[in-house]
């Protein structure tokens, strides 16, 4: 991802666009819809006017009452969209912010962090609010922007989500998630949050524990995936389980947040490969890249039916039993006429016809063929009949 995330702004922390992420299915995240930030209770007229233009018509906000009410945000003039929020306290900080004389101010921001992640998988509030995030984000259209106090725990939590379920590497949702330490407005949360936190502290911060407790570190993500992993078996799981990611979401939101054009492309070079070219095998299909290939690979298996005989007649007619799934036998005949061919393809196991010629009206109609089974006839006898054009050339006929 090549471009700048973050908006330039004067008194909102880490606002910044988290699609452009390739997918594992070489799609792309768009770019445009997904905003992430901190509050806005500090934000200038500068910086409204910067968001204006993007159009947001989806707010939702993981803070909780308390926060709200301390720091209510600024909006667009004339915003009239949606914002989501909980009626309650959504925070999965511990309830005590003490420090021993013993204990470095590094080593308690690191600590504490860690426990706010560790809380937060079986946080009532927040796996509330991830799921109406989530679901919201398939039901309305146009750009949307989630935000907590600082943009960096619950919303960069939320937005790791999404990425997962989008296809985004995990590497690349790493990345994401580690972008606030680049955030340009770092003073602005410093300057929002330290004075109260040292204050209660007793104690300043020095530089590190500040950047442990205002920014983010790797292990702070891993520790909230090992928490929700570990309760549930895997990620994927937990998102279903306790979040309500059902496969009719994830539909959903991989509509949403992929381009449709990628997408149509997409199913058009598979089709080529297999239906024009007659290439079954995915890593052959070098126009995709290496990581839809696997997944390809992975999901998926291109199979044509088992020739159980074949006969060639003096005139070149050709007759093949194929056995299908079942152990079902189906016959398929090709005959060979004057600048062109007739292929007769079986559409069902066995017929209430009895034609004397055809092996299919010798059994009694059992089922109709899927459509996979009809189309892998047609693929069978391309094979026999070495009638697959070339990949990448505009030979349209047979083979040399």
């Amino acid at each position: 991802m090549i471009r700048e995330p973050f908006l330039k702004t004067r008194g909102i922390h880490n606002f910044r666009d988290y699609g452009g992420w390739r997918t594992r299915g070489g799609g792309e995240v768009r770019t445009g819809l997904l905003f992430r930030s901190g509050h806005h209770v500090e934000a200038t007229d500068d910086d409204l006017a910067a968001i204006a233009p993007l159009g947001i018509h989806t707010v939702t906000d993981l803070r909780g009452e308390s926060e709200r009410a301390a720091n209510p945000c600024r909006r667009v003039e004339g915003f009239d969209g949606q914002v989501l929020f909980y009626e309650g306290e959504t925070t999965s900080s511990p309830p005590h912010m003490d420090i021993g004389p013993d204990t470095s101010a590094a080593d308690f921001a690191r600590e504490r962090m860690l426990a706010v992640y560790t809380r937060m998988p079986d946080n009532p509030a927040m796996i509330d609010m991830f799921g109406r995030y989530l679901n919201i984000l398939a039901q309305r259209e146009g750009a949307s922007l989630v935000h907590c106090y600082a943009g960096k725990d619950r919303t960069g939590v939320a937005a790791t989500m999404l990425l997962h379920i989008l296809g985004v590497a995990e590497e690349d949702q790493r990345r994401e998630f580690l972008r606030t330490n680049d955030s340009p407005t770092f003073d602005v949360l410093a300057r929002q949050s330290l004075p109260g936190i040292e204050a209660r502290l007793g104690r300043k911060l020095d530089e590190g524990a500040a950047k442990d407790l205002l920014g983010v570190r790797e292990e702070y993500l891993d520790r909230y995936l090992e928490i929700a992993t570990g309760r549930h078996g895997s990620f994927d799981t937990y998102l279903e389980a306790a979040i309500g990611v059902d496969d009719a979401l994830r539909e959903a939101l991989i509509a949403h947040g992929t381009p449709e054009k990628q997408a149509k492309m997409r199913v058009g070079q598979i089709w080529q490969w297999i239906y024009q070219w007659g290439v079954r095998d995915f890593d052959a299909m070098t126009n995709l890249s290496k990581a839809f290939r696997a997944e390809l690979a992975e999901r998926f298996v291109i199979a044509i039916p088992d020739v159980v005989s074949k006969q060639v007649s003096e005139d070149g007619t050709r007759k093949w039993l194929v056995r299908i799934a079942g152990g079902h036998e189906v016959e398929v005949v090709y005959i060979p006429e004057e600048g062109r061919g007739t292929l007769c393809i079986s559409s069902q196991v066995g017929c209430t016809l009895t034609c004397s010629f055809c092996h299919t009206g010798t059994q009694k109609l059992v089922r109709n063929l899927t459509a996979a089974e009809i189309v892998g006839q047609v693929m069978m006898a391309r094979d026999d009949l070495d009638e697959w054009p070339l990949p990448n050339s505009d030979h349209v006929g047979f083979r040399d």
